[in-house]
């Protein structure tokens, strides 16, 4: 049998007070000056900050309007000025040599940057959303604004400033990161960046970037494709996408006429001698002592797993909650109470369940499963050599086929009647029941996978990436159209007779849904998606802030950035929202302030659109698809396919719905009823 001890539980550490226990191989970083109010975020929460409090990787400060605060990190000195919030991302120490390396990200606002002298092996960065600065012992000042504009004064010194790609961060393939085609990449970002002397500046333009970015992200999901053999060439030319980049417009220094007042209080920021940190008393633990059959089930107490077969844990006396869950066994829960000279010994096995299996029916389509979507008795599958195939939910027999051309955009469902967009920039209307087409309708412009028709009883709206927003009657004869003035990328929006429509110059546009006049029209930042609910716009951007919008006037309400990269809309319900992002973390926010509730961590990039239903959320990270408790809860199961998801689920009754990426589509039974044998 498996035996693991508290010395191999590293991840365990949050269920005893021993969490205060930091790695050792971290530079000591203390806030040593503070002006007005300024918060930390530690533990997954936000709370007061003094001098004298130390700070680890992974926190977060922010200053309040008015405040400043001072950081020293080892001997480098960081001035957090009002309105800003800095993540220390990295600090890291070589405790065999002193050898130092530091990166903090400025999310927005203002950072003092004033690091020792560097030697060879060490670095000090500060990135924002859209630039990374990086030094070898100097002092600058980085500023990144709501619009994730970068700028970075040098008043001393030499700082190299590049543009911050999301795409090249966010790969999580080794061998797509170490293909040919991403190293020139690489390498091109790297030659276009700037070594910025002493007084001077540069400015990197938040909307340049992410021009960059959305071809680099083009490359990287042609190389993935040719990587994961799901065609023979690369269908984005390499040289083509560089020569793209190349043309975007460059990063310029420029000269800082009066930096007196700068240069003074640089000379304000003052090593401080640290009195060594107190060790703190040993806490008296109480021992737990865990047996389980079958080996393979996993324990988890206070709702954290603490690891499968026999378990042997110190931990702080008080009440903990045991769940002990295997596949095909009952799970088994009991609450418990430690205290230290009362140890909590337990023998479990676990009751055998009858073998269940929750897959219904896995189909082969023979093709990419590029869109899914389900009404009545059957499943809609676009596919991606271009045929739109009807299935009977309950057998996966096929209704009927018919060759569209491929598919580009969302299906959409309404009227007995199926919309979508195809590759020749058309609006098609199909009969649900025999797949005959009944209308269609040129474009001007393409509409791709993010996007889908808007659909009530009386209208059909869409937005194409040329920027024009059309209304439709069910005949397919034009209502009226709308020019954005910018590409859309995203599905608009039906709210309280309005048609919201974000273009890819970061304004919202509110029209009228009868007449397309424009209402009013907002600057929300680069790349957002939208939800709405009780009167009130949520937006979450691509390069990681979350905003409460006012319906009016689209006036902002509060602003949160997370430390993330999103291409999925957020879900909004009760009093809280939901956002996944890139990195593999689903996060869940308080409506009122944008407060973090809960955070869990998938283990894979979350790239189709959530899904709610029952209080209940359907996630897919990579091949897993999750299903949630929506309140900020455990995970109730996940199912691994295999193949990469490529859809969003579609559930309905107890029936979940997905397509992959070779070709498969998979039905799932939502709830499994078990009972012993």
């Amino acid at each position: 049998m498996k035996r693991i001890t508290a010395i191999g539980l590293a991840a365990f550490v949050a269920l005893s007070i021993s969490c205060a226990k930091k790695t050792e191989n971290q530079s000591r970083a203390v806030v040593t000056f503070i002006i007005g109010e300024v918060q930390v975020f530690k533990n997954n929460a936000w709370g007061g900050a003094e001098a004298g409090a130390e700070l680890y990787q992974g926190d977060r400060i922010r200053t309040n309007p008015g405040a400043t605060a001072d950081i020293q990190i080892g001997q480098s000195v960081v001035r957090v000025k009002e309105k800003s919030e800095l993540a220390l991302a990295a600090l890291f120490m070589d405790r065999s040599t002193g050898a130092e390396n530091t990166s903090l990200e400025l999310a927005v606002g203002t950072v003092l940057a004033k690091p020792r002298k560097l030697v060879k092996g060490e670095s000090f960065m500060v990135k924002t959303p859209t630039a990374v600065a990086g030094v070898r012992g100097t002092m600058f000042m980085v500023e990144s604004n709501a619009a994730m504009d970068t700028r970075v004064e040098v008043v001393d010194g030499k700082v190299q400033v590049s543009k911050r790609i999301a795409a090249i961060e966010n790969i999580d393939s080794d061998a797509v990161r170490d293909s040919e085609a991403v190293k020139k990449i690489e390498a091109h970002i790297e030659e276009s960046s700037v070594t910025v002397t002493e007084n001077k500046a540069v400015k990197v333009e938040a909307r340049e970037v992410a021009k960059v970015n959305t071809q680099v992200e083009k490359m990287v999901l042609a190389v993935a494709a040719v990587e994961e053999k799901r065609v023979d060439a690369p269908p984005v030319e390499i040289a083509r996408v560089v020569n793209e980049i190349a043309a975007v417009k460059a990063i310029t220094a420029s000269e800082v006429r009066d930096d007196t007042a700068l240069k003074k209080e640089f000379e304000e920021m003052k090593l401080v001698e640290l009195k060594e940190p107190v060790k703190e008393a040993p806490i008296e633990k109480g021992r737990v002592e865990i047996s389980v059959k079958p080996e393979s089930a996993l324990v988890y107490l206070n709702g954290e797993m603490a690891g499968s077969g026999d378990i042997s844990l110190e931990l702080s006396p008080g009440a903990y909650s045991l769940r002990v869950e295997a596949e095909g066994y009952e799970i088994f829960q009991k609450d418990v109470v430690l205290a230290a000279d009362r140890p909590v010994k337990e023998k479990i096995e676990l009751a055998r369940l009858r073998p269940l299996d929750r897959v219904r029916w896995n189909l082969d389509v023979k093709s990419p499963v590029k869109e899914m979507a389900y009404s009545g008795r059957r499943v809609f599958v676009a596919t991606g050599d271009g045929m739109l195939l009807a299935f009977e939910r309950d057998n996966a027999a096929k209704s009927w086929g018919r060759k569209t051309g491929p598919v580009t955009s969302g299906l959409a469902l309404g009227n007995n009647v199926l919309y979508f967009a195809t590759a020749d920039e058309k609006l098609n209307a199909v009969s649900m029941e025999t797949g005959e087409p009944l209308w269609s309708e040129k474009l001007a412009g393409a509409v791709i996978d993010t996007m889908t028709a808007v659909v009530t009883p009386a209208a059909v709206y869409i937005a194409t990436t040329k920027g024009m927003v059309y209304s439709f009657n069910l005949k397919g004869r034009e209502n009226w159209k709308f020019n954005a003035g910018a590409g859309v990328f995203e599905t608009p929006m039906l709210v309280n007779n309005r048609i919201l429509v974000s273009g890819s110059d970061g304004r919202l546009h509110s029209l009228a849904a009868q007449s397309g006049k424009e209402q009013w029209a907002v600057d929300v930042g680069a790349k957002f998606r939208l939800a709405f609910q009780r009167g009130t716009l949520y937006a979450v951007s691509y390069y990681g802030s979350v905003s409460a919008l006012e319906m009016e006037k689209g006036a902002e309400l509060w602003k949160k950035e997370l430390a993330d990269t999103f291409v999925t809309a957020p879900l909004v319900f009760e009093n809280r929202m939901v956002v996944a992002g890139m990195k593999g973390a689903v996060t869940w926010l308080n409506l009122d302030n944008g407060s973090v509730i809960a955070k869990k961590a998938l283990g894979g990039a979350v790239r189709n659109s959530m899904a709610l239903s029952g209080g209940v959320l359907y996630i897919s990270a990579n091949d897993t698809l999750f299903a949630i408790d929506a309140s900020g809860g455990g995970v109730q199961w996940k199912h691994q396919a295999k193949g990469r998801i490529s859809t969003s689920a579609s559930i309905v009754g107890n029936e979940v719905y997905v397509g992959l990426d070779n070709g498969r589509v998979v039905s799932l039974n939502r709830n499994i009823e078990r009972g012993r044998q």
